[in-house]
């Protein structure tokens, strides 16, 4: 079995219950596919087939989590309860009867083989944002805001508007409406990626901002206990309280 001694730090580090939980599944799926390929993507271990994807764990606070890049044809009924395919997996007990994992892991490497992997299926377009009352009323009074977000395509406007609807306190709300309006005036087009956090599986929020041809980290939003506020910093500074991997730091 080929491994990669990345994946090992990973599982080392994790807390008591999620190591045999990610121990079990790593030996699940070089079981099913003994020419498997291991690495870190996306801060959390994978496992590649010939170049390609094929499968993924990750370890939270609380629960691990597993699944096949082919989720969409490779479907457990789980999709949605958490990250992976198979929802929050807490302990040995919870997880699904060896042959169900490495049967999911074979189909999957018989796609890759096959040379007609399906592709992702892509996300239906998102219609108009509805424009959030207190980013409309500040838009109201502020003509040089307004006019460059009314000249946003709406899948950016739909970015400023999302940021702001997902505020969870009313202060938190009106100082990302400020900020809105100040990168606004300045024309920055933002990047807003969520997640969570590796943490405690806590929310995140990183805004990136496009000015000129620089994207730049501008603000982060991260819900954990090591960073329970918003940060709302000027490009070029690198300081930053929140610095998981999850958070992209």
């Amino acid at each position: 079995m080929a491994t990669d001694p990345r994946v090992d730090a990973y599982i080392a580090k994790q807390a008591d219950f999620a190591r045999p939980i990610l121990a079990w599944l790593r030996e699940r799926v070089h079981a099913a596919c003994p020419e498997i390929e291991e690495t870190i993507k996306w801060g959390m271990p994978s496992f590649y087939l010939n170049g390609k994807p094929l499968a993924g764990m990750a370890a939270f606070k609380a629960h691990a989590t597993f699944g096949v890049w082919d989720r969409d044809v490779l479907a457990t009924g789980k999709e949605g309860d958490a990250m992976g395919q198979y929802g929050r997996m807490t302990s040995l007990d919870t997880l699904p009867p060896a042959e169900e994992i490495e049967a999911q892991v074979r189909a999957s490497a018989a796609l890759i083989h096959s040379g007609n992997r399906p592709k992702r299926q892509r996300a239906e377009p998102k219609g108009e944002a509805d424009v959030p009352e207190a980013l409309a009323e500040a838009l109201a009074n502020d003509d040089a805001a307004a006019a460059t977000f009314n000249g946003f395509p709406p899948g950016q406007r739909r970015e400023y508007c999302e940021w702001i609807a997902e505020a969870k306190r009313p202060d938190t709300r009106d100082k990302r409406v400020a900020q809105a309006i100040e990168w606004l005036r300045d024309e920055i087009w933002t990047s807003v990626r969520r997640g969570t956090c590796h943490e405690d599986a806590s929310d995140w929020t990183n805004v990136r901002a496009l000015n000129g041809d620089a994207m730049t980290e501008v603000a982060i939003v991260c819900d954990c206990k090591a960073a329970n506020s918003q940060i709302n910093r000027k490009p070029a500074t690198s300081t930053s309280i929140c610095r998981h991997p999850s958070a992209g730091l």
